[in-house]
């Protein structure tokens, strides 16, 4: 039976923890790399820096170069919030984008997909700093996902796509770097500032934190780390990024109900309470309205018209004959950036008259 998108969601470290197992041979862990791009001083927006940032990263499938020995096949995959590069690796995701002959088959492109300042093994409060890390924004969430590039000898992408959090970074790419790549797909993200439900959503949750009795401004180490915040947290969550009829259907009498609550409130048994509160700060500084002209890549935005986080009616994309967005039914509401079913054929019908993607012509993924 298929994962729940939010389980999916909240559960990434999970599958995080089979990655680093040896044992593991499942496709597609057999064909992954790990690595880590290290800064000594990464100097951020807010003029403060991170000594030492440690940027992890996993690759699939081989880099191919060109006449000129560029590597000509790269494409960079970016998670959402509450997520990490594992999100990707889980089989009902991988199956549908990775196999031959899908928009993102291993055989013919070279993956790299970051975990982001934060997240996953990558520098992240819960490393010491706690509640005194330095704050980070979307632009230093970029600027360190170049370095990766750099690292590995990447100077050009064939795409960039990113679910959520990390569709709101793919704008950002198309600006800051507009060269970089050809082409751009952010799912379930909005070209403008956050506000409305999203803002709030994540302005609640930061605030469970901070009146939790054991943040105590953030200094706190792992065995007095604070707990009350995961009774709004994970409730939260699942009301803002499914649907009514998700929750119904796990909770229709007032026992299963509190069943439900209880387990929802487990799922952040995972997290720390630093790494999350900084994560959902950092979208402090996204604002890509004002320098939508820059980007020059052909960008395809998939949302979904039940998604409470970046309601339908408050979508508005500029006139421009590069950029187009797709509207698509849902049925999970914000959750469908974790069901690759419903937004592969859109997804391959933008690439497939694209450079390098001929083959999707004639061997369209079964969904």
């Amino acid at each position: 039976m298929r994962k729940s998108g939010i389980i999916l969601l909240l559960c990434a470290n999970i599958i995080w923890a089979q990655t680093n197992n040896e044992t593991v041979k499942a496709w597609p862990l057999n064909k992954m790399v790990h690595g880590n791009a290290l800064v000594s001083q990464f100097d951020l927006e807010s003029g403060k820096s991170i000594t030492d940032l440690r940027l992890h990263y996993i690759t699939l499938g081989k880099p191919k170069r060109n006449a000129s020995n560029n590597i000509e096949n790269a494409v960079m995959l970016l998670h959402a919030t509450i997520n990490d590069a594992s999100f990707f690796l889980d089989p009902s995701i991988a199956d549908v984008l990775f196999k031959k002959d899908a928009p993102l088959d291993l055989e013919r492109f070279y993956i790299i997909i970051p975990d982001g300042i934060g997240a996953g093994h990558s520098t992240k409060p819960s490393d010491g700093l706690y509640g005194q890390f330095p704050a980070y924004g979307y632009l230093d969430q970029i600027r360190a996902q170049k370095e990766v590039l750099d690292k590995l000898g990447v100077d050009h992408l064939k795409l960039i796509l990113g679910t959520s959090m990390g569709g709101m970074q793919t704008w950002l790419w198309g600006e800051q770097y507009p060269d970089s790549a050809d082409n751009l797909v952010p799912i379930v993200s909005t070209p403008a500032p956050v506000s409305g439900r999203n803002f709030i959503w994540r302005k609640v949750i930061m605030q469970s934190i901070q009146d939790d009795n054991g943040w105590s401004q953030g200094n706190y180490g792992q065995k007095q780390a604070p707990n009350q915040w995961k009774n709004t947290a994970g409730p939260l969550n699942a009301i803002m990024l499914g649907t009514a009829k998700m929750l119904q259907g796990k909770a229709s009498t007032q026992k299963a109900a509190l069943d439900e609550y209880n387990k929802l409130v487990k799922t952040m048994n995972n997290f720390d309470a630093s790494d999350l509160f900084f994560v959902f700060n950092s979208s402090y500084d996204y604002n890509p309205t004002p320098s939508l002209s820059k980007i020059k890549a052909q960008l395809l935005t998939i949302n979904f018209a039940d998604d409470l986080l970046n309601p339908p009616e408050f979508i508005h994309l500029p006139p421009a004959t590069n950029i187009r967005g797709v509207m698509l039914e849902g049925g999970y509401g914000h959750m469908a950036l974790a069901h690759p079913e419903l937004w592969v054929d859109t997804l391959t019908t933008f690439l497939a008259d694209k450079k390098g993607w001929a083959y999707l012509k004639k061997n369209p993924p079964a969904t």
